[in-house]
């Protein structure tokens, strides 16, 4: 009898035993379920930290842009801020512009570049000269009409390099040092994509800039008289890489300044984020952007900086210096 509760008292135990394992393996399986919860939680958080990071350090180059263009471009931001979202202002200028005044369009549609001086018409050299003359090289306008054979008995053209002299002896040359830069990261085409909301909202509000916004900038600046230089012609180099210092001359009341693009790439983190997703060429030889609908369709059209800073130059090329962009 002592044996039979033994036994019990041993299969009892036994059975308590294997219970317990039996908990504390489901403790532990739970204990490794959260564990990798965790590490998971742990992983997505550090890549998301990686993403602030990277977007503090583009704010941070951004911000001291920003803080150079403040000063040198007094009241454009204030003007951004107090203004509408839709820019009518450039086409208005454009519709109001004299009609006889030169633009890039005309000179690409006429496709005088490649042409001979005496290959082309008095007026069509007249035309070229003073297009050059508009982006303040006025010693290559003079030269284009003197080099016309017949320059000796127009007395238009000798007019005209008269003015041209007359303008370049009254320009000012710029301190280098004194040449402000201002540049932009990929512009946004749809703000309502950028700012939906999401934890790249305040990043994108931190550095980005919508087209809208950098077309009422290039506006203003223009209207201000702002004129886009080169780094070429701030410094020259010859053959064997020694630097030297250029000259940039501009009439009274102009003011040079360097328009780069940081990032001029397309990153997959902002897609779907109202960005284009690439530059290409289109029929005409002109660079535009192509932008994803939401219906998965391609638009192509100026939705970035370098297409919008060509349409712009085309309608007011006296706002580059010798065709800088």
């Amino acid at each position: 009898m002592e044996k039979k509760n033994d036994r019990n008292k041993n299969t009892s135990q036994n059975k308590l035993y294997s219970d317990e394992i039996k908990e504390m393996e489901r403790l532990s399986e739970e204990q490794e379920k959260a564990l990798r919860e965790r590490r998971q939680a742990r992983k997505h958080r550090i890549k998301k930290q990686e993403r602030r990071k990277k977007m503090i350090v583009l704010g941070s180059m951004a911000v001291v842009t920003v803080v150079v263009a403040v000063s040198a471009v007094t009241g454009i931001v204030s003007f951004v801020t107090r203004e509408s979202r839709q820019s009518q202002v450039s086409s208005k200028k454009s519709a109001e512009k004299d009609s006889s005044e030169p633009t890039l369009t005309d000179t690409v549609k006429q496709s005088r570049s490649d042409l001979e001086v005496d290959e082309r018409t008095p007026e069509e050299i007249l035309a070229d000269a003073k297009l050059l003359a508009v982006q303040y090289d006025y010693d290559k306008a003079i030269s284009l009409l003197q080099k016309y054979s017949g320059y000796k008995e127009n007395t238009e053209m000798q007019d005209a390099v008269k003015q041209y002299e007359e303008i370049k002896a009254s320009c000012k040359s710029w301190p280098l040092e004194e040449v402000t830069h201002v540049f932009y990261h990929t512009l946004i085409k749809d703000p309502s994509k950028a700012f939906d909301g999401d934890y790249k909202e305040a990043d994108y509000n931190q550095v980005m800039t919508t087209i809208d916004e950098f077309n009422k900038i290039t506006e203003t600046m223009y209207e201000k008289g702002y004129v886009m230089v080169s780094i070429y012609d701030m410094a020259k180099a010859d053959a064997d890489g020694n630097i030297t210092e250029g000259e940039i001359l501009l009439p009274e009341g102009k003011i040079p300044f360097v328009l780069s693009q940081d990032d001029v790439c397309y990153y997959h983190y902002m897609d779907g984020d109202g960005y284009a997703s690439k530059l290409v060429v289109d029929e005409n030889g002109k660079i535009r952007n192509e932008y994803i609908e939401d219906d998965g369709s391609v638009s192509v059209g100026d939705y970035d900086m370098v297409p919008l800073i060509d349409r712009f130059v085309e309608e007011h090329p006296d706002f580059s210096y010798r065709g800088a962009k």
